[in-house]
């Protein structure tokens, strides 16, 4: 899961990385015969009686960014990776505040012209809030008006949707089982077993590659959905792992 791939100011890149570091991690992946998959392609495979592989991964990106196509999709294109883009569909041709500045979002032809070449599209719902129950109405409300939007103005149905953080309940499985959504994803940990509508997924929001190929792996995934994990967070020792990354790079960095 990314999030804005881009050069911008540092209270904006928070959850954010520089093009050059996302373009080395990409070929990082390409040259270790990773196989990245669609995520229709990685639901099929979770929800039959096929194995899945050890180094397969699916990349979505949130936000509906304007550098989704200017940075990420020709750097995908060139290395035949598919990917989900999950576009927050008021902010269209407009902004998404990042870090309290403003980031530009793509316009609707940037959001058909991914779709032209051959990525898929998703909605990215409540704006970059936390989901919780009470907001049960507005998520509901957002579902409806991205199916519309999506069978009216972009000519294709919305199977996939997305938020920051937090999982749906009863009524609003209900709602999107009866639009055909396929499924809802969200940010790792969820605390719950997964199912179509409670995919969590692994945020990489970190320029350094040593941080990219640990978070990618299938022990900080177990780790992480551990229920150590949250002490880890409230503690900062999950910083550790930073520093001695920092470290290592500038041993090298220095021979």
């Amino acid at each position: 899961m990314y999030n804005n791939v881009g050069d911008y100011p540092t209270a904006a890149m928070e959850d954010g990385m520089l093009p050059q570091a996302f373009a080395r991690d990409m070929a990082w992946l390409s040259e270790n015969r990773y196989r990245v998959v669609s995520l229709s392609d990685a639901m099929a495979m979770a929800e039959g009686s096929t194995p899945l592989a050890d180094q397969l991964l699916t990349l979505t990106f949130d936000g509906g960014y304007r550098d989704a196509s200017e940075y990420v999709a020709p750097i995908l294109s060139k290395l035949g990776f598919p990917a989900t883009f999950f576009v927050a569909l008021p902010d269209l041709g407009s902004s998404l505040t990042v870090g309290g500045m403003a980031s530009p979002c793509m316009d609707i032809d940037g959001a058909r012209g991914l779709i032209a070449s051959g990525f898929s599209l998703g909605a990215y719902l409540l704006g970059g809030r936390i989901y919780h129950e009470t907001m049960q109405d507005d998520l509901i409300r957002e579902i409806d008006e991205a199916v519309s939007f999506f069978s009216s103005q972009l000519q294709v149905p919305l199977e996939y949707v997305s938020v920051r953080e937090g999982i749906p309940g009863k009524a609003v499985r209900t709602v999107l089982q009866s639009h055909g959504i396929k499924g809802f994803l969200t940010k790792c940990p969820t605390k719950q077993r997964p199912h179509p509508y409670c995919i969590g997924r692994i945020q990489i929001d970190d320029d350094d590659p040593n941080i990219f190929r640990v978070k990618i792996s299938k022990n900080y995934l177990r780790f992480k959905d551990s229920r150590i994990w949250p002490y880890m967070r409230k503690y900062r020792l999950d910083r550790l792992a930073h520093r001695i990354s920092d470290t290592i790079n500038a041993r090298r960095d220095g021979a």
